[in-house]
């Protein structure tokens, strides 16, 4: 079972991920995010919580992840959450080289300072 929490603020929204680590559940969050689903994100700012997700993505899965987001939402500020164990940049470095505006961390600090810039 995979289920999304979803808050909005003023200046951001944030997306907290429950459940399984499957391409198919990571990518119906990017493209839900696209069609609204999660409120405007107050200027198209997300922050995505996915610490509590079980599991994890293989490489290329980060891979095939990080070209849907890039395709899928680019003109969105996607600031996502990871446990230190299960955190690298791949998925981050694909969307980026591919115009995405998507920074991937283990720290929530680091992501809201950056979310907010």
């Amino acid at each position: 079972m995979f289920e999304t929490e979803f808050s909005q603020f003023e200046n951001h929204a944030r997306i907290v991920c429950k459940g399984k680590a499957t391409l198919e559940n990571l990518k119906g969050v990017v493209d839900r995010i696209k069609d609204g689903e999660f409120g405007n994100g107050a200027d198209s700012r997300y922050l995505i919580d996915l610490r509590p997700i079980v599991g994890t993505l293989s490489t290329f899965e980060r891979y095939d992840l990080g070209i849907h987001i890039a395709a899928t939402i680019p003109k969105f500020k996607i600031a996502a959450i990871s446990k230190k164990e299960t955190h690298d940049k791949m998925g981050e470095n694909v969307a980026v080289n591919r115009g995405a505006n998507i920074l991937a961390t283990d720290d929530e600090a680091e992501a809201m300072d950056w979310l907010l810039q």
